[in-house]
């Protein structure tokens, strides 16, 4: 298992406090040159390095990573010898090389899923009709989704991205006028499509059922979209308004814009039939922009700087190995920086390393260091920070610390939360015990912050265009970059101490299951309250996982992590079945429409999912045999 350390703080306190500021300027200036320079060298070398690596298998040379590193693969000898093929380079440029073959990696990769895209599309020619007229599906998503095991975040920006480029020249996008016959044509097509299919899931069934009522309330009355077809747009988001403001919104069904979707894409099959197999998936690779091939030098684009170069450019260092002994033994390691056109060490700076409370809890233990990377100059402090890569073992970098903390709660076998926005029922368990006062504090510093954020926001609004005003303005828009730091900051803070505070109930109330919901919130396409809602809501499913299993490692007990359908959770009454009328107004507390008591809704989803789960298990096939 691999852990990074993130903002490791380069120490300066065997400086003289009065030297300090001047030393983190000159730090920051010599790495800001630094990235400059690997940047240019990659822009400068990005398609002979493309060429190589598509020559010569990029998965021999290199792994995909978020950030520069060597971890599996030939590594830093692959990448020696991509720099013997290209040319001669110096040692600090070293990083340049890891950047632009971990970039390739990623660009081939995203041409390469587009090609398998773009194979099944030729399959399911009518979902190819749907991303040609409206960019993407949400069974397509799903579909890919469950292929490579990816994310919305990731396949959206690739489908509408490519979608851009494919038509922006060489292919037309259009819709014409069609009538209702051919409407309700199309319509019959698809009911006759799907009734067709030999094996039929819950969803699809769900799905056929919203075609035949559609098919029977335009029979009984033609004109609830007739006068509308004359206007069909093109795009996701122009579809969904459209449909939207359809007499059918009156019918009260949530997926009339997949249904209508797919009864048009049946409408207009034969107009865009011919041009889907005149499509190459070989010429896919045109429509991805390779990296580093076009900067916009206005944004002062950073690069971080990978440590991979010798002790005699730029960075002296010691080795990793070293570097951890030192740490070991006396609390830090060295680092010594210096200009590019510098010769001369004794004019360096030489910072200190000091490991964090969290890496104290492991350096000490068989871990090794694999990766220093120094991160660019952020906010007007300029601070630099190094980020450390380090590998062990798994139960080696998971920290337990936190459990041994005792904590008074009833014995249970199983837990169940329910995951809200920030605030008083942030995570309400079925143990019904409140949140602690020390993460509620948390939540109200970042209360502060989002206010103080807000302040600078409209101060900055008032001095727009004034040129007198533009220091104040410099002034503000620092403040406001630290703050979103610090709201970030507190973000990973609040979830993670949250997921500890449930690792602590499961430790001493015996539990061996966490139940959670099976929670699937973006804050793509939403805005103001309701994406601020979802990006509060602690609903990582990876920090449980983690924390269970550190459970699991303190109690050598058998312990699990399981994710429930949460449908009708806030909705049902777990006491009588009753309907809980839930609005703005009684969001946290519904009264219940069968015994009329006020249901904390929280707490009666974190229940229900409980009932659903011993459900489940005494009614399964295992439990029967």
């Amino acid at each position: 298992m691999v852990l990074r350390t993130y903002k490791t703080g380069l120490s300066l306190v065997h400086f003289p406090r009065k030297e300090r500021k001047a030393i983190r300027h000159k730090l920051a200036d010599i790495i800001e040159e630094l990235s400059d320079e690997n940047l240019k060298h990659a822009r400068k070398f990005s398609k002979k390095i493309m060429d190589y690596l598509i020559d010569n298998n990029i998965d021999d040379l290199v792994i995909s990573d978020p950030l520069p590193g060597i971890i599996i693969g030939k590594g830093k000898f692959g990448v020696n010898e991509l720099m013997t093929h290209i040319g001669i380079a110096n040692n600090h440029l070293h990083s340049s090389y890891h950047l632009m073959a971990n970039s390739a990696k990623g660009y081939l990769d995203r041409v390469f899923k587009f090609q398998k895209i773009l194979e099944w599309f030729k399959e399911e020619k009518l979902e190819m009709v749907k991303w040609v007229l409206w960019q993407r599906s949400t069974y397509q998503i799903n579909e890919f989704k469950k292929r490579w095991n990816l994310n919305f975040h990731y396949l959206d920006p690739l489908m509408r991205g490519v979608h851009k480029r494919f038509f922006k020249d060489s292919l037309p996008c259009f819709l014409r006028e069609i009538t209702l016959k051919e409407f309700m044509d199309g319509l019959q097509a698809e009911i006759s499509r799907i009734e067709a299919q030999e094996e039929k899931t819950e969803g699809t069934m769900s799905f056929l059922r919203s075609l035949y009522y559609l098919q029977k309330k335009l029979e009984e009355d033609p004109e609830i979209i007739h006068s509308d077809l004359a206007f069909i747009p093109t795009g996701w988001k122009n579809l969904k308004f459209w449909v939207e403001n359809l007499e059918l919104k009156k019918y009260g069904l949530k997926r009339w814009a997949s249904v209508i979707r797919s009864v048009l894409s049946q409408v207009y099959f034969s107009d865009y039939e011919e041009m889907i197999n005149q499509i190459n998936t070989a010429k896919v690779i045109e429509f991805f922009k390779v990296p580093f091939t076009e900067f916009d030098l206005e944004k002062k684009k950073q690069i971080p700087y990978l440590m991979v170069s010798g002790p005699n450019y730029v960075v002296k260092r010691e080795n990793n190995k070293k570097s951890l002994e030192m740490m070991r033994h006396q609390g830090f390691f060295i680092l010594r920086f210096k200009f590019l056109n510098e010769r001369n060490w004794n004019e360096s700076i030489e910072i200190r390393i000091k490991p964090s409370r969290k890496m104290r809890q492991f350096i000490n233990k068989d871990v090794k260091i694999k990766t220093m990377i120094v991160l660019p100059p952020q906010g007007p402090a300029r601070d630099v920070d190094i980020q450390l890569v380090f590998e062990g073992k798994k139960e080696i970098l998971i920290a337990i610390k936190h459990l041994e903390k005792p904590l008074k709660t009833p014995k249970t076998d199983h837990i169940a939360i329910d995951i809200n926005r920030k605030g008083e029922y942030a995570i309400v368990t079925s143990l019904g015990l409140p949140i602690p006062g020390e993460i509620s504090k948390i939540s109200e510093r970042w209360d502060k912050v989002i206010d103080e954020i807000k302040h600078f926001q409209s101060l900055l609004a008032q001095t727009e265009g004034q040129t007198k005003n533009d220091r104040k303005r410099a002034k503000y828009k620092s403040h406001v970059e630290l703050l979103y730091r610090r709201k970030t900051e507190l973000r990973n803070v609040y979830h993670q101490k949250l997921a500890n505070w449930l690792g602590r109930q499961m430790v001493y109330s015996r539990a061996k299951t966490l139940l959670i919901e099976a929670l699937s919130c973006h804050t793509y396409g939403t805005k103001k309250a309701l994406a601020k809602a979802i990006e509060s809501m602690a609903d990582e499913t990876k920090l449980y996982a983690r924390e269970v299993y550190a459970v699991r490692l303190f109690t050598h007990r058998d312990c699990e992590l399981v994710t429930l359908d949460a449908r009708n959770s806030s909705r049902i009454h777990v006491n009588c079945g009753g309907q809980l009328k839930r609005d703005l107004n009684n969001y946290d507390l519904a009264p219940c429409s069968k015994c009329k008591d006020k249901v904390n809704t929280h707490a009666n989803a974190a229940s229900f999912l409980l009932n659903q789960f011993l459900y489940d298990s005494v009614h399964s096939p295992e439990s029967s045999l």
